[in-house]
């Protein structure tokens, strides 16, 4: 310890040291890096792949909730969350055919040969 060492029971830690992801001040520079704290408590860390530090929901081991946000910090936004038609509804929110801005829950049926309203019903209305 008279030569900076912080921890001579691990051998891991020692001034110079590589700092890992571990919570701990491994260089024993007398921090411990931003990136590793877990600032809203969800128990992951920037370091650990947390790619919103401030909001405990979101988080590597979050499951997605059709917010239109990268809940589980995979690799951005779910095509499935993306309104891809510009209807304002998403595949997640019930849009059976997210390429066509005329098909979305909410719809009106017309007689056309497809399931126009997504509740899974072709051509309610009676067609002529």
């Amino acid at each position: 310890e008279d030569d900076g060492d912080c921890d001579d029971l691990d051998a891991g830690t020692f001034p110079g040291a590589p700092e890992a992801c571990n919570s701990q001040d491994d260089n024993c520079d007398g921090t411990v890096p931003t990136a590793e704290l877990d600032g809203d408590g969800d128990g992951y860390a920037t370091c650990a792949g947390d790619c919103d530090d401030a909001a405990s929901n979101v988080n590597p081991g979050a499951a997605e909730s059709c917010n239109g946000e990268d809940d589980d910090c995979a690799a951005g936004v779910p095509l499935t969350e993306v309104d891809n038609d510009g209807d304002g509804v998403s595949e997640c929110d019930g849009d059976c055919n997210d390429s066509d801005p005329a098909i979305r829950p909410g719809q009106y049926d017309v007689c056309n040969g497809l399931d126009d309203n997504c509740n899974g019903l072709v051509d309610e209305a009676a067609c002529p």
